[in-house]
């Protein structure tokens, strides 16, 4: 089983066309030519855990429309093993749902979630780097439901350096990360508010 509280960078997001990402879904595999990758001096059969996703659903900006960027990313997204030497990508074995539901139906299954209490969530927590939005927290903490921007760093521009956050029923399901309107980095799974 793989663990589910994951976290990604642009060296584990791969992303994919839509061709790509259609025939992912379809035949729970598809093949890619990553360059980086050609030159890893490993074997052929070798895997390793990456996130797929659909390049051409958005430019997943984030700071525009955040809760329609989160929508396209997680309902194009896959949790995949990637075979770097032959560029073969292939859906995890049950986890073969897009993120949207895979998230959702796999948050009880999650072992080691940060646990935080919502009177201290505001003060106490140490998800995310950037400064938190009052007014979103205090969303997430009264409802245990967000879709959207929750933090952002000092200067206040949300292309500079940003967090994204989909929660449900107390769970933080994912987030993402974003300097220079590039997501750097995403976490499934980054909390469970108690």
């Amino acid at each position: 089983m793989v663990d589910l509280k994951l976290s990604f960078d642009s060296e584990t997001m791969l992303p994919l066309t839509h061709v790509q990402c259609k025939q992912l879904s379809v035949t729970g595999e598809t093949v890619t030519d990553f360059a980086p990758a050609k030159d890893y001096w490993i074997d052929e059969n070798f895997s390793r855990l990456f996130l797929c996703f659909d390049s051409s659903a958005s430019d997943y900006f984030f700071q525009f429309t955040p809760a329609e960027d989160i929508d396209a990313f997680i309902k194009n997204a896959y949790l995949t093993s990637f075979f770097p030497k032959t560029g073969k990508i292939k859906l995890v074995e049950n986890l073969q749902e897009p993120l949207h539901e895979l998230l959702l139906k796999k948050r009880f299954e999650v072992t080691g979630l940060t646990t935080i209490e919502k009177p201290a969530f505001k003060k106490g927590q140490k998800i995310f780097t950037d400064q938190l939005n009052e007014t979103e927290a205090d969303i997430l903490i009264t409802t245990g439901n967000f879709k959207g921007q929750i933090s952002c760093c000092k200067c206040s521009e949300a292309g500079c350096s940003s967090e994204y956050l989909w929660a449900a029923n107390d769970f933080g399901l994912i987030s993402f990360h974003t300097v220079a309107a590039a997501v750097t980095k995403i976490n499934l799974y980054p909390f469970k508010l108690v």
